[in-house]
């Protein structure tokens, strides 16, 4: 990387404490908003199903590019 440059990952307490801190206020303007409330209800089972899928489809390219990138082919 340029100027020695270390990108870093973000610690999983971070990460977990940023999905908590979404899911509240999820739920707060769920207690309000009707028209979020609608659309929450359809998004959120897409949501588990996108995730599940983005491993099987992407994790396993990043990995290979990963590797291909630390084998110095990229």
């Amino acid at each position: 990387m340029a100027n020695k440059v270390k990108p870093l990952s973000f610690p999983t307490a971070v990460l977990e404490a940023c999905f908590n801190a979404a899911n509240e206020v999820f739920n707060e303007i769920l207690a309000k908003n009707a028209k979020f409330k609608k659309v929450w209800e359809i998004w959120k089972p897409y949501r588990s199903e996108q995730a599940l899928w983005s491993r099987i489809a992407e994790g396993g390219f990043d990995g290979f590019m990963a590797r291909m990138y630390g084998a110095g082919k990229v």
